[in-house]
């Protein structure tokens, strides 16, 4: 036993294992090696195959490892094994290649793989794939399954290649985006919504009302609406009809003279008295003097 246990050491490396996942173009027994280079095209399932497709220590060559392999083994023989040649079926079960859009026929010892013919029904193996037909050619293709009804300005319908249902990927935040109103700007994804901020339309004058409509600032005028017009020599101040704030201006007449006028002090919006030019001819209202005449604001004359 010890012997043969180093028998069956000594080929590990040259070991490969029937893997479901592989693919090849033809490989009738499911021993991982394509029927091109495979020597022993009906290997039981789960055999230890070399890389030609033969059985580990089948040393008579007959596609077996059995007690005769066993005794070549113990006579001494160790190899090599014999170069590959093409595999041949013995019926049409032999040449099943998996794929349902061919006609497998095993005839005279060799596979034939013949198109079944366009529109046949299939699965193609990809769960994200709808209506998979036969192409006519050998090969069976499906519909890419539609996800975009998940589709939005932040997130993207994908298929899960695993269930085959479509789910949102959402987009990373930060990624420009449109809500679709002409009245917002600076729009960026957030969670998958997209945030926006207002279009600025404010004028910063009290006698309009401003809003935006189809992506234009509008301001209305806000016709009798009390206002500030920011200066202080005005009093009851509005708003006219084209949007603009006046009031009417401080009375100071009852401070008028002869010499000097009533105005308001625009710092205070005070009355004060702003003297007239001096020399300006008046009349003091005195018999006794002449040559009356503003001075300082005064109306002063001389006695003779």
């Amino acid at each position: 036993m010890h012997r043969r246990a180093s028998y069956l050491l000594g080929f590990a490396s040259l070991i490969t294992f029937c893997s479901a996942s592989a693919t090849f173009a033809f490989d009738s027994d499911g021993d991982g090696v394509d029927d091109v280079f495979d020597v022993c095209c009906n290997t039981p399932p789960g055999v230890l195959v070399d890389a030609d497709g033969r059985p580990i220590g089948d040393f008579d060559l007959d596609c077996d490892n059995d007690l005769a392999d066993f005794a070549f083994y113990m006579l001494g023989f160790t190899g090599p094994l014999s170069g590959p040649t093409t595999c041949t079926c013995v019926s049409s079960i032999d040449c099943d290649d998996g794929n349902s859009c061919t006609v497998d026929i095993c005839m005279g010892g060799v596979c034939t793989h013949t198109d079944v013919g366009a529109g046949l029904s299939c699965d193609d193996g990809i769960a994200c794939t709808t209506g998979d037909v036969c192409d006519g050619s050998g090969t069976c293709v499906g519909v890419p399954t539609d996800c975009s009804g998940l589709d939005s300005v932040c997130t993207e319908g994908v298929c899960n290649p695993s269930t085959g249902v479509c789910e949102v990927s959402v987009f990373a935040n930060g990624t420009a985006c449109s809500d679709g109103d002409p009245c917002t700007t600076g729009g960026v994804c957030s969670g998958g919504t997209c945030v926006s901020s207002p279009l600025g339309c404010d004028d910063f004058n009290p006698c309009t009302l401003d809003a935006c409509s189809a992506g234009s600032c509008i301001h209305a005028p806000l016709t009798g609406n009390a206002c500030d017009d920011g200066m202080q020599c005005t009093i009851s101040d509005v708003c006219n009809a084209s949007g603009i704030c006046e009031g009417m201006e401080v009375d100071c007449s009852g401070l008028d003279t002869q010499c000097a006028d009533g105005a308001c002090v625009a710092a205070t919006g005070l009355c004060d008295i702003v003297p007239k030019p001096d020399g300006l001819g008046c009349d003091d209202g005195d018999i006794n003097t002449v040559g009356d005449q503003c001075i300082n604001g005064e109306c002063v004359g001389t006695i003779p």
